[in-house]
């Protein structure tokens, strides 16, 4: 089972990818000043997994800190930062090498502060100078329910029906795979350990470097939802994260940003990809869940009483009005059209 922590407040504009090594290298000097928190060094320790040039960067700066023995003053971090990274960018325009002199600190901890800004800047100019720009290009679904694309990096993708996928055209040659989605689509993501992919949709943001799930996240819904088919992913949102192994389902709630894990299986993950539909021993209340998502029609149980009951059917071609004609065989519910949608009422659980 996936844990959640409590994340401090994720940025997902443009410069997200530009500003995750300076955040992550702060936490990185923090746990060796002042120790972190379990959410964040959860968070660090996803990180550092990513990719050997992730772990190569927090090595130098504990390099630095052991290297170092006295105490000072504390260093304002971003106010440094911001300007070591507009002095470097004016010196390279006329010497393309960097090179970083040290005078002797008087204290580890400005020396540390110090060398710790000018690493995350020469990381960022580095990045700047060297990753091609990003341009970004989107394939709309329209009506259609299935349709494949296929991303420069060799993942490909399958948009639900008034979805969109938005990527660079480059992305291979990106140092992070990044996406964005508005709607719902199924992702088979191609592996690529030094280069997680993201996808960046309503309120969270999932982070994978090789795997299968599905992400729901229509801007007509209050709940973004995330299954997992194989492999693992990591979802955050601005205060809460968590790690989905396959068959676990992380539904996130937007108001609150709330994140509820559960583990209800793989079968039926993406399944609005194929033609048929199936129900093994599912709860009603599932059973019309799905019905709704699959068919973007607001179905509902006007009698609580039936929300336990269990079903099964299997229909090899996903037809509502057959589907509802059996739940009425089966439980004895009577099918009700209102302007609220379609109304189960009445009924028992079979004996």
């Amino acid at each position: 089972m996936g844990v959640v922590h409590p994340l401090p407040h994720l940025n997902t504009n443009s410069a997200l990818s530009e500003m995750a090594t300076e955040k992550y290298l702060q936490l990185v000097f923090k746990r060796l000043t002042e120790g972190l928190t379990e959410a964040e060094a959860a968070q660090l320790d996803v990180w550092l997994q990513a990719s050997a040039d992730n772990r190569q960067a927090a090595a130098e700066v504990e390099s630095i800190f052991n290297a170092s023995a006295q105490e000072v003053p504390p260093v304002d971090i971003p106010v440094e930062l911001a300007a070591l990274k507009s002095r470097l960018r004016a010196e390279a325009k006329s010497n393309p090498e960097i090179n970083v002199t040290h005078r002797a600190p008087r204290h580890w901890w400005w020396a540390a502060a110090a060398v710790l800004l000018t690493l995350l800047a020469a990381v960022f100019f580095l990045r700047e100078g060297s990753v091609p720009a990003a341009e970004w290009t989107s394939v709309s679904s329209g009506n259609q329910q299935n349709q494949v694309v296929n991303l420069p990096d060799g993942s490909r993708v399958w948009l639900n029906s008034q979805s969109e996928i938005a990527f660079v055209k480059n992305l291979n040659e990106q140092a992070e795979r990044q996406v964005r989605l508005k709607g719902e689509a199924f992702f088979e993501v191609a592996k690529d350990p030094g280069k997680p992919f993201e996808v960046e949709t309503e309120g969270c943001r999932i982070r994978v470097l090789g795997t299968s799930f599905n992400v729901r996240a229509r801007k007509s819904e209050p709940t973004v939802s995330v299954a997992v088919r194989t492999g693992k992913v990591q979802v955050a949102s601005q205060t809460d994260a968590a790690v989905l192994t396959p068959g676990q389902q992380l539904v996130l709630e937007k108001n609150t940003q709330k994140l509820t894990l559960s583990t209800p299986g793989d079968t039926y993950v993406g399944e609005w990809r194929t033609p048929e539909m199936a129900f093994q021993n599912l709860e009603l209340s599932m059973v019309v869940q799905r019905l709704n998502q699959r068919f973007d029609q607001p179905i509902s149980l006007g009698n609580p009483a039936l929300a336990d009951c269990r079903y099964s059917g299997y229909f090899p071609k996903a037809d509502l009005a057959g589907i509802l004609t059996n739940l009425q065989a089966v439980f004895g519910v009577t099918i009700k059209q209102t302007t609220d949608g379609i109304l189960l009422e009445g009924g028992s659980c079979p004996e």
